[in-house]
């Protein structure tokens, strides 16, 4: 499993949204344990199979005919409508036959929640946001100037530090 989630960030990295997606996939823990999952959703991107990517359309498509909780088949389908658009000059994938926002949030547990809105936090690049600190002007107006502080605040809303679930979900689907 150590390999895979290597990869698959390998192959997520460089984009907030597919390192977002491919992150809230990787700690929910669910999907990436159904060996029929892998088999038809992920993929290697290069001839070493060291480098992997998730395709998001086959999540789609095999995500709502799977077995699974509502939770867990929102979390695969939030973390595809944010990895069918890992950059912002590319069109994004088609959806059409998404579930609602709203019925992916309720169906949420309150852990997939906290993944949800820290894979958010990541797709919008909060972790390299900058803050400058404005200083008084001349005539007592507050700007931003070339030497003015700039902080790093970190995500908006971080990744949470309990580890994945220990489910047994072999073959399940």
């Amino acid at each position: 499993m150590s390999e895979l989630i290597a990869g698959l960030r390998a192959g997520a990295e460089g984009s907030y949204p597919a390192e977002a997606a491919t992150e809230l996939l990787v700690r929910h823990g669910a999907w990436l344990a159904r060996p029929w999952f892998v088999q038809e959703c992920v993929y290697a991107l290069d001839d070493r199979a060291d480098v992997l990517a998730v395709d998001w359309r086959a999540v789609q498509t095999h995500v709502g005919a799977a077995q699974g909780s509502p939770a867990e088949r929102a979390i695969a389908l939030v973390a595809a409508q944010l990895g069918g658009y890992p950059d912002p000059a590319d069109e994004p994938i088609d959806l059409q036959g998404m579930p609602p926002l709203a019925w992916l949030l309720v169906n949420l547990e309150r852990r997939d929640v906290d993944l949800v809105l820290a894979a958010v936090s990541h797709a919008a690049g909060t972790q390299d946001h900058v803050d400058h600190v404005m200083e008084p002007g001349e005539s007592g107006e507050w700007r931003v100037t070339s030497t003015s502080p700039r902080l790093r605040p970190g995500p908006l809303h971080p990744w949470p530090e309990f580890p994945p679930p220990s489910k047994d979900l072999e073959g399940s689907r």
